[in-house]
């Protein structure tokens, strides 16, 4: 009585908030170093900005499809 391959249960909601989170977190570090005038440290966000951009549109496709 194999059933084939289980797949795990992710909930979509999950993914859209750790997103939506990690997101903001990334927002307020810039706000915070604009405002104590660090242009080296947000300069260090960009690269962390993208991967988070990314991960929101992986995410809105699995979200599309779920």
């Amino acid at each position: 009585m194999d059933e084939g391959v289980k797949m795990t249960f992710v909930d979509p909601l999950a993914i859209m908030l750790i997103g939506l989170a990690i997101g903001t977190a990334i927002g307020s570090f810039y706000f915070y170093f604009a405002a104590k005038g660090n242009k080296e440290q947000i300069q260090i966000l960009i690269y962390p900005a993208i991967g988070i951009g990314f991960f929101d549109f992986i995410s809105g496709f699995y979200m599309s499809f779920a």
